[in-house]
């Protein structure tokens, strides 16, 4: 069944930008992360210094060497990740990796990535976020 953007039609952008805040954690802690240090965008974006102004050039930078840049080809297409086998995403994979911390090749990815608390609606409605053409 699917459930994304059958309430709010923007929920995947919401989401993706921190609008809507879901609870996370790093992996192996208790503490919940503050909702402006778990936002997707803070690490998973493309630079925008030339859009936002040189105010957030330093983010942006500093935003690309944490992880990869979150769009379709990146996550559907076959690639070695982290030093394992070609695999791919899926929204069943997505999930568990947003959940888990488990990529699809089993790997376990770094623990600077958070753990979220989100739910099958939102997790379906931020994969479907990430595979639009932007």
């Amino acid at each position: 069944m699917s459930y994304a953007n059958q309430r709010d039609p923007d929920l995947g952008r919401k989401l993706y930008m921190g609008a809507i805040s879901v609870p996370a954690q790093l992996r192996g802690q208790d503490i919940v992360l503050p909702p402006m240090a778990s936002r997707c965008v803070n690490c998973h974006s493309r630079a925008s210094s030339q859009a936002s102004g040189k105010a957030y050039a330093a983010v942006d930078k500093l935003a690309q060497n944490f992880g990869p840049v979150l769009e379709a080809g990146m996550l559907r297409n076959r690639q070695s990740r982290r030093g394992g086998p070609a695999s791919s995403y899926e929204l069943a994979s997505f999930c568990r990796v947003l959940k888990t911390g488990i990529d699809p090749a089993h790997i376990l990815i770094s623990r600077n990535m958070p753990v979220f608390q989100m739910n099958d609606e939102q997790c379906e409605a931020l994969w479907q976020f990430l595979n639009q053409t932007r």
